[in-house]
């Protein structure tokens, strides 16, 4: 995802039942101090995604990483324990 001009700190990465939510808050301030005149501009904004996480993927190991306004995030599968085997239980 995209963010430009959003700070790192500013951004919010959660994993919660299944469902990962992306939020954060875009802030700039600019200010123009010149000879006869001062003037000053704010903007500021939340924004807030979720989606649901597909069916084999490993919600415990989610990482995020913010680099130039692009947010990038790493969502890996669930690894199957090659060790399992099957087990017969016994019917009483």
């Amino acid at each position: 995802m995209d963010f430009p001009g959003v700070e790192k700190k500013d951004i919010k990465v959660e994993v919660v039942d299944n469902r990962i939510t992306i939020s954060g808050e875009r802030k700039s301030k600019k200010e123009v101090k010149e000879k006869g005149y001062y003037r000053s501009e704010s903007s500021y904004g939340k924004f807030e995604c979720s989606f649901t996480l597909p069916e084999g993927v490993d919600g415990e190991n989610v990482k995020a990483s913010c680099e130039d306004g692009v947010l990038e995030v790493t969502l890996p599968k669930l690894v199957a324990d090659k060790k399992k085997k099957s087990k017969q239980v016994k019917v009483s």
